[in-house]
């Protein structure tokens, strides 16, 4: 995966009518636990939404660190969220039929599901697998 160029462009609709719109870009190396990552930015704005006035009553800008993301040999990216060390699996290109894979990535909630059908699709050029 080519992270030099790449930029992910988020668009979260979360609870109590909360929309997030902003962009992550690399911006640079650094070095966790012995093992170097791609640090990652995010720019952006933050709206609250009032649903009885239909209107943006709040607004807060997003400008800061969005973590450290990294590619194995073995086609896993990885990732460390702001104020972590540990890294999670974020994308695992790499995956056979049966293996088990955690949806949520996260300790406080665990929801797994199988690998049943494999296929490929391309992204930016390069071929991937689709599970």
């Amino acid at each position: 995966m080519d992270f030099e160029t790449s930029k992910w462009d988020q668009h979260y609709y979360g609870l109590w009518f909360i929309q997030n719109y902003y962009d992550i870009t690399v911006v640079g190396d650094t070095l966790i636990n012995n093992i170097q990552y791609h640090k990652l930015h995010e720019e952006g704005m933050s709206y609250l939404y009032e649903v009885s006035q239909d209107e943006i009553s709040d607004s807060v800008e997003i400008n800061g660190y969005a973590g450290a993301i990294r590619e194995n040999d073995q086609k896993q990216v990885f990732l460390i969220r702001p104020g972590q060390n540990e890294e999670r699996i974020l994308f695992d290109f790499n995956l056979n039929l049966g293996d088990t894979i955690d949806l949520l990535g996260n300790e406080v909630l665990e929801e797994y599901a199988v690998v049943y059908e494999i296929d490929s699709v391309e992204i930016c050029g390069t071929w991937r697998n689709r599970y």
